[in-house]
């Protein structure tokens, strides 16, 4: 995960980010030890982060993933606030 040139981001079960790679600086404009502890919703757009939680509460409550994952795009947010 470290040398991979797509940016690795893991969270917890509270969406606190628990690891990035070293290519989330260069997508994200971040440097890994300033994400690790906040939320993952610090790289999305503000319309995106109460559908994330909303989401992410759902899953905890019901342990039912309803996004299949493949082939999803969303849109991130870098940390000058340009969207990517």
């Amino acid at each position: 995960a470290e040398t991979a040139s797509d940016a690795i981001i893991t969270i917890d079960e509270a969406s606190r980010i628990a690891f990035v790679n070293a290519a989330v600086e260069t997508v994200f404009g971040y440097a890994p030890d300033e994400l690790i502890g906040e939320n993952l919703t610090l790289l999305m757009p503000d319309e995106l982060r109460p559908k994330h939680d909303a989401g992410l509460r759902r899953y905890a409550a019901t342990n039912e993933k309803r996004i299949s994952w493949v082939g999803v795009e969303l849109t991130g947010r870098r940390k000058d606030g340009r969207l990517i």
